[in-house]
């Protein structure tokens, strides 16, 4: 579903980060090599957000890259 791009950067643990916020959900992707939108930018289901990568604290044993995935996450909360 839509939404619109409410934080790009690094963060601790989960590395170059992107957030959306969908209403009253906010969703978290993490762990990217690089990203691909800006904040304010609406996004759509397909738009591409960045490519996986192994950036924040991601388990010495996984040797590919990942993209870390939380819905309606509670880490960085609404307002």
């Amino acid at each position: 579903s839509a939404g619109v791009v409410s934080l790009v950067g690094s963060r601790s643990g989960y590395g170059k980060t992107v957030a959306i916020d969908k209403g009253r959900c906010r969703e978290i992707y993490a762990h990217f090599s690089s990203i691909s939108v800006s904040p304010g930018q609406r996004v759509s289901a397909g738009t591409v957000l960045g490519l996986a990568g192994r950036t924040g604290r991601v388990s010495l044993s996984q040797s590919t890259a990942v993209v870390h995935y939380e819905s309606c996450s509670s880490l960085y909360p609404m307002g």
